[in-house]
C-alpha cells in the first residue's frame, strides 16, 4: 500500500474536541460482571443518533467490520459525548447486539450492548440468577500454561444450576471471555463464554468527540472519526475500570475524586472493592510470556501508573488537538522522530513535554506502519463506493437495535417502581424470547442498496450541478438535454446503445442568456425599470446584471446541435468500446463458477476451523471435567482410606487398653491373695507361739 501524500494543516473544529479521558467502546472489550445491573437513569433526552460514515483506512484481519458509535453520558461536562466508531476484529463465532437508549418515567437509560454467538435464532431472558458461589480454585494450576476460569450459574429447563470453575489451557494470541449475564429491562440474557482476540490485534479505536455547538443536527451532517487510540502496550498503564461497569475507561482518571469509583487495570488485585472482578485482560497478561523493557508486562504497567500517580507531567491529557498534530508531521518534521513508541507526538518538544500521547492522526498511523516494515497491521485504502457500501451495511444493525428497543418494551417482566426487574424474581419464572436475523455471510443485499444509493447520488449531484448552470426558463432545453445525456451515462445505464437523448425545442428568447451568478435578463427591460434579480439558487444579495450580454456566449441552437453530435459520438465510441473489451459469456460463466466455487471451498474450510475449534473446546471442557471428577474421587478415597485407619487404630488403641486393664486386675488379685496368704500364715505363727509360751512356763514351775 502506498504512503499517503502530505495534506495541508487540517484546521481544528472549534465545535468538536477529541477526547483522550472517555469510555472505552463496549463493542471493543468487556467486563464480566458478578452481579449485572441497570446503569443509571438521567434526567435529558439523549439526541439522535450522527449518522457516521467509516474512514478512508481499514486494518487488515481475519473479519474486520465497522461498529458505529453511540451517544454516552458524561459526568464531568455533564452533558453527552459520541463514542465514535471502531473497526472492530470480530470474535470468531459471535455477533455484536447493539445497544440503545430507554426512555423512562423520570428520565433515560443506556441499555447496554454484548456479544452473543452467532448462530443463535433467538435470544431467551431469563429470570434473575442467584448470587455467585464462586471462591477460586481449590486446587493449584496443572502448569502454568493453563488458567482459571470461573464458575456459573446455568438455567435449566426451571432451575438455575452451578457450574463449577475449572483450568484450562492458554491459547496464543486470544483471550478467554467467561460466561456471564447481561442486565435488560426484561430479564437476563445468558453470554457465553468465547475466545476474543488480543487487546492490541482487535482493531482500531477512534477517539470519542465532545460537541460543544449541535453542529450534527445540521442536514445531512455526516461524522467520519479521523483520530485515533493507541491500544497497545503504552495504553494498558492508563487503562481503568469502573464498579459495576462493564467496559473500560483510559485517560487521566487519577484524580483522587475517581479513587472511590475508578481503579486502574494494573492495581485490581490490591484493591479490596475489585479483587473479585474476574478481568479477561489481566488473566491473559498475567504471565511470565509477556514482557516488555525486560520486566514482566504487569510490573512494568503498575510501575508506570505509580509514576503517573504521583507525577501529573507523566499524565495523559484530557484532549487531542489535530491541528497541532497535522503541522508537527509536515512542518519539516519526519513522522515518528522523538517520540517514545515510535509514533510522532502531538504537543510539541518531548524533552520539555512529558504527557503521555495515547491519540494520533489516522495518516500518522498509516504512515508508522507502512514505513515500520516489522510491524503488523497493515492499512488498506477504501474507495467511496466502498465506504458508502459499509455505511449501507450497517442499516440491519440499526434495525436491530430499534427492534431490541421495542421488542424489550413488550416483553418485559414484573417491574418494580424505579422500571428495573425485580431481584426476588421465582427462578422458575418461565422465559421469554426474542428473534434474531439471520446473518447474510455475503452481505449481498447491503451491497446492493449501497451500489443503488450511490447511483441515486450521483444522479442528484448531476442535477444539481446542471440547475445551479442553466437556472432559467430560456436555458431549459440545454439543461434537459445535459440532464438525458448524464442519465443517460450513469453507472446503471452504460453500455446502453438503442436509447436516444431527448430535448425538447423551444423558441429562444432575444436578448435572454445566462448571467454569470447564474440569473437570465431581459437586458432591455429590466435596465429601463431599474430591477434587480435574486439568485434562485444560493439566497444572496441581488446584484444588477449588465445589460449588454458577452459576445462569447453561444447561442440556444448551436448549443443544442453541440449537445447531439457529442451524444452522438459518445454512443459510437461507447459501441466500440464495447465490441474490443466484450468477453465471452462462456468465460464469465466459467471465471463466476471458479470464484464461487473458490468461495465455497473458502467457507469449508472456515467451518471446519470453527468446528474444530469447538471440538477442541469441547474435548477440553470434557477432560476438565475428567480430571476434576476423578480429582474428587481420589480425594473421597483418601477420606475413606483416612477413617478407616483412624478406625483401626482406635480399635487397635481400645484392645490394648482392655488388655492392660484385665493384667493389672490379675495382678492386683494376685498380689491381694499373695498378701491374705501371707496374713494367714503370719496369723498361725502367732497363735502357735502363744500356745507354745504358757507350757515353757509351767515347767520352770515345776
Amino acid at each position: 500500500m502506498s504512503l499517503p501524500a502530505p495534506q495541508p494543516a487540517l484546521q481544528q473544529n472549534e465545535n468538536i474536541d477529541f477526547l483522550t479521558s472517555a469510555p472505552l467502546h463496549e463493542a471493543f472489550a468487556e467486563i464480566p460482571l458478578e452481579a449485572p445491573g441497570a446503569n443509571q437513569a438521567i434526567a435529558r433526552r439523549p439526541p439522535a443518533a450522527i449518522d457516521e460514515l467509516p474512514p478512508e483506512y481499514k486494518p487488515e484481519g481475519n473479519d474486520v467490520q465497522w461498529i458505529s458509535g453511540y451517544w454516552s453520558w458524561d459526568e464531568e461536562r455533564n452533558d453527552f459525548i459520541w463514542i465514535s466508531g471502531i473497526w472492530r476484529d470480530i470474535p470468531p463465532g459471535q455477533r455484536w447486539i447493539p445497544g440503545y437508549w430507554e426512555e423512562l418515567e423520570n428520565g433515560f437509560r443506556w441499555i447496554t450492548g454484548f456479544w452473543i454467538r452467532a448462530t443463535l435464532e433467538e435470544m431467551s431472558y431469563l429470570p434473575q440468577p442467584p448470587a455467585s458461589i464462586e471462591v477460586g480454585p481449590s486446587y493449584p494450576s496443572p502448569s502454568p500454561d493453563y488458567f482459571y476460569s470461573p464458575g456459573c450459574w446455568v438455567y435449566q429447563t426451571d432451575h438455575y444450576s452451578w457450574q463449577p470453575g475449572y483450568y484450562q489451557p492458554r491459547v496464543e494470541n486470544f483471550v478467554w471471555v467467561p460466561p456471564t449475564y447481561v442486565w435488560t429491562p426484561c430479564g437476563y440474557v445468558y453470554r457465553q463464554g468465547f475466545w476474543d482476540r488480543a487487546f492490541d490485534a482487535r482493531g482500531v479505536v477512534f477517539a470519542p468527540v465532545y460537541f460543544s455547538q449541535p453542529v450534527y443536527q445540521v442536514a445531512a451532517y455526516r461524522y467520519t472519526p479521523t483520530c485515533v487510540i493507541n491500544t497497545d502496550y503504552d495504553l494498558l498503564p492508563h487503562l481503568f475500570v469502573r464498579s459495576n461497569c462493564s467496559h473500560y475507561y483510559f485517560g487521566d482518571w487519577y484524580a483522587d475524586r475517581y479513587t472511590n469509583s475508578y481503579c486502574a487495570w494494573s492495581q485490581m488485585n490490591y484493591r479490596p472493592t475489585f479483587q473479585r472482578t474476574y478481568d479477561p485482560l489481566f488473566v491473559y497478561y498475567n504471565t511470565n510470556r509477556f514482557r516488555y523493557n525486560n520486566s514482566s508486562l504487569i510490573g512494568w504497567v503498575d510501575n508506570q501508573y505509580r509514576n503517573c500517580a504521583t507525577n501529573a507531567n507523566f499524565r495523559p491529557r484530557p484532549t487531542f488537538n489535530i491541528n497541532i498534530a497535522i503541522q508537527n508531521n509536515y512542518a519539516g518534521r519526519i513522522p515518528g522522530a522523538g517520540y517514545s513508541g515510535g509514533r510522532s507526538s502531538s504537543y510539541g518538544n518531548v524533552d520539555s513535554d512529558r504527557h503521555a500521547d495515547l491519540a494520533e492522526t489516522l495518516t500518522d498511523r498509516v504512515s508508522r506502519i507502512a514505513n515500520n516494515q516489522t510491524a503488523g497491521g497493515k492499512y488498506q485504502k477504501l474507495s467511496k463506493t466502498e465506504r458508502q457500501q459499509i455505511h449501507t451495511a450497517q442499516q440491519p444493525l440499526h434495525r436491530l437495535a430499534d427492534d431490541r428497543r421495542n421488542q424489550e418494551r413488550e416483553l418485559r417482566l414484573t417491574k418494580t417502581s424505579t422500571g428495573s426487574p425485580q431481584r426476588n424474581i421465582s427462578t422458575s419464572v418461565k422465559p421469554t424470547k426474542m428473534a434474531l436475523p439471520k446473518i447474510d455471510p455475503d452481505n449481498k443485499l447491503a451491497r446492493d442498496r449501497a451500489q443503488l444509493d450511490l447511483v441515486n447520488a450521483q444522479k442528484r449531484d448531476n442535477i444539481q450541478r446542471i440547475t445551479r448552470q442553466f437556472p432559467t426558463e430560456a436555458t431549459k432545453p440545454v439543461r434537459d438535454a445535459q440532464l438525458n445525456r448524464d442519465s443517460n451515462s450513469s453507472p446503471s445505464n452504460r453500455g446502453v446503445t438503442n436509447q436516444k437523448p431527448v430535448m425538447k425545442q423551444r423558441e429562444p428568447i432575444a436578448n435572454q442568456v445566462p448571467a454569470q451568478n447564474g440569473n437570465a435578463k431581459n437586458s432591455d427591460s429590466n435596465r429601463a425599470s431599474g430591477r434587480t434579480i435574486r439568485d434562485p439558487v444560493v439566497n444572496r444579495d441581488p446584484v444588477l446584471i449588465q445589460s449588454t450580454p458577452p459576445q462569447s456566449y453561444p447561442t440556444i441552437d448551436s448549443i443544442a446541435k453541440k449537445d447531439l453530435e457529442k451524444r452522438r459520438q459518445d454512443i459510437i465510441s461507447a459501441q466500440k468500446q464495447q465490441a474490443v473489451e466484450k468477453i465471452p459469456q462462456r468465460e464469465a460463466k466459467q471465471q463466476t463458477q471458479a470464484q464461487k466455487q473458490n468461495l465455497e471451498a473458502k467457507d469449508q474450510v472456515k467451518q471446519g476451523r470453527v468446528a474444530s475449534a469447538q471440538q477442541g473446546q469441547q474435548r477440553t471442557l470434557i477432560n476438565n471435567d475428567k480430571r476434576s471428577v476423578e480429582s474428587l474421587q481420589g480425594s473421597q478415597n483418601q477420606a475413606l482410606q483416612q477413617q478407616k485407619s483412624q478406625l483401626d487404630a482406635a480399635r487397635r488403641l481400645a484392645g490394648k487398653t482392655v488388655n492392660e486393664n484385665s493384667r493389672q486386675q490379675r495382678q492386683a488379685a494376685t498380689q491381694q491373695k499373695i498378701q491374705q496368704q501371707q496374713a494367714t500364715r503370719a496369723q498361725s505363727r502367732t497363735q502357735s507361739n502363744t500356745q507354745s509360751r504358757p507350757q515353757k512356763s509351767s515347767k520352770r514351775d515345776k
